[in-house]
C-alpha cells in the first residue's frame, strides 16, 4: 500500500469514527423497579392506588410514561425515519451505556450517585425541590432530569423537548410542531424551574375531555381538571389534579326531601337506622303521609327562614340556602360530604369547590342575621363578623 493512500485511509477511518460518535443516539435511563419495561410501568396506572401513602408505584408509572414521551419525541426530532427501531432506547440504571445518557429521577425513583456526580449535582440541592419543580443539568455525555416529585420529572422532560423546539399548540397532531435536525450530542443545560401557581388549567364540571386533550394539557404543564371524568388513573399519571364540587352541595348532601338517615324516636319506622346523633328540634312528623321521614320533616329548623317561614326551596344549584348558623345542619352537611370524598365518586379528588347555592337567598333568622350573611343587608341588626361570600 502506498504511504499516501495509507495516510488517506487512516484519515477517512478517523473521520468516520468521529462522525459515528457525533451521531450516536442517547440512552434514556431510569429505575423501573419490578416493571420489565417503560411500557409496562406506564400501563400500570389502573392497578395503582393513587391515594395511598406509597408513592413509589405512582412515580414509576409517571416516569415510565415520561420516558416514553421523551423517546417518541426524540425519535421524531433526531431519528432515522427509515429505521423501524428507536434510536433512543430506554434502559435500567445499571445497564451498560456507550455514548450519551439521559437519566430521569425523583425522590421515589433514585438516580445513581455516580451519575449525579458526573452531572455535577449534589443530593442536598435536589432535596429542596418543591412539588412540580425540576432540575435539568448536563455535563459532557450525561443529562439528568430530576423532579421534586413525579410530576416535576414529567415536566422536566417537556422542558427539555421545549428547548429542542417542540411545540404543542393544540391537542390535534397538526397543531404539534416537531423540528427535524441531526443529532449533535446532548444540549448543555443547567436549569431549575418551579411553578408560580400550584394549579393551572380549567374549571369544568362534566366529562368533556379526551386522551389527546389530556396529553396536550400535561405537555403544556396544565394540571387542573374535573373529577367528573371516568378514567382517573390516566389523568393522575399525567400529573393532573382533579377538582369537584360547585353549587350543588346542599341539593346532594342536605336535600330537604331526602330520607332522614337516623332513627328519630318520635317517628315509627326508623328502627333499622342508626341512633340519631342530633337533639330534637321543630319536629313536623310525616307531613306528606308517604311513610318516610325526610330531613325537612325531622329538622325544619335546619333550613332557611324566609318571610317568617322555614323554606325547603333547594332545587339543583338554586333556591334558598340552609340555615348556616345551625351547627347541627352544618355537621350533617359536612359529614355527608366527607363520606363522598372518602368512598364516593369524589374519592379521587384533590380539591373541592365549596359554593353556596347559585344566587341563593340567605336565612333571615336572628342568628344568621347577626352572623353577617346576605340577610344582614336588610336587617337592622349590626354585623358582628365579615359577610359570608354568597358565591365563588
Amino acid at each position: 500500500m502506498q504511504p499516501a493512500y495509507a495516510a488517506l485511509l487512516t484519515v477517512m477511518t478517523l473521520a468516520a469514527a468521529a462522525s459515528a460518535a457525533a451521531g450516536e443516539p442517547a440512552t434514556i435511563q431510569l429505575d423501573l423497579g419490578a416493571h420489565a419495561s417503560a411500557e409496562a410501568a406506564s400501563a400500570a396506572e389502573a392497578d395503582i392506588d393513587w391515594a395511598d401513602a406509597d408513592l413509589a408505584d405512582d412515580a414509576r408509572c409517571t416516569l415510565g410514561f415520561a420516558a416514553l414521551e421523551l423517546q417518541q419525541h426524540l425519535d421524531r426530532i433526531f431519528g432515522d425515519r427509515q429505521q423501524a427501531e428507536t434510536q433512543f432506547p430506554i434502559r435500567g440504571p445499571g445497564a451498560e451505556v456507550s455514548g450519551s445518557r439521559i437519566v430521569l429521577g425523583c425522590p421515589q425513583v433514585t438516580v445513581p450517585p455516580d451519575v449525579l456526580r458526573r452531572a455535577g449535582l449534589r443530593p442536598e440541592e435536589l432535596a429542596d425541590l418543591r412539588p412540580q419543580a425540576f432540575r435539568i443539568r448536563s455535563a459532557g455525555d450525561v443529562l439528568v432530569i430530576y423532579g421534586g416529585d413525579r410530576t416535576g420529572a414529567l415536566y422536566g422532560v417537556y422542558e427539555l423537548l421545549d428547548r429542542l423546539g417542540v411545540r404543542w399548540f393544540g391537542p390535534e397532531e397538526h397543531n404539534t410542531h416537531v423540528p427535524r435536525r441531526a443529532w449533535e450530542g446532548l444540549p448543555q443545560l443547567d436549569v431549575q424551574v418551579g411553578p408560580a401557581f400550584a394549579t393551572r388549567g380549567f374549571w369544568a364540571w362534566e366529562d368533556r375531555g379526551n386522551p389527546e386533550f389530556f396529553d396536550w394539557m400535561a405537555r403544556n404543564r396544565l394540571n387542573f381538571w374535573t373529577a367528573a371524568e371516568d378514567n382517573h388513573p390516566a389523568l393522575k399519571k399525567r400529573g393532573l389534579l382533579l377538582t369537584c364540587g360547585g353549587h350543588l352541595h346542599q341539593s346532594r348532601y342536605l336535600n330537604p326531601r331526602d330520607p332522614y338517615p337516623y332513627d328519630y324516636s318520635e317517628f315509627d319506622g326508623g328502627d333499622d337506622k342508626p341512633d340519631d346523633p342530633y337533639p330534637h328540634g321543630d319536629y313536623l312528623g310525616d307531613v306528606n303521609g308517604d311513610g318516610v321521614l325526610s330531613y325537612c320533616e325531622a329538622h325544619p329548623e335546619w333550613y332557611g327562614l324566609r318571610g317568617g317561614e322555614r323554606s325547603f326551596n333547594i332545587h339543583g344549584d338554586g333556591g334558598d340556602n340552609y340555615c348556616t348558623s345551625n351547627p347541627h345542619a352544618t355537621a350533617e352537611l359536612m359529614k355527608n360530604i366527607v363520606v363522598e370524598l372518602s368512598t364516593g365518586e369524589w374519592r379521587d379528588a384533590d380539591s373541592i369547590n365549596f359554593w353556596m347555592l347559585d344566587g341563593g337567598k340567605w336565612c333571615e333568622c336572628d342568628e344568621c342575621s347577626m352572623a353577617g350573611s346576605g340577610a344582614s343587608a336588610t336587617s337592622a341588626r349590626p354585623s358582628v363578623r365579615p359577610p359570608i361570600a354568597t358565591c365563588c
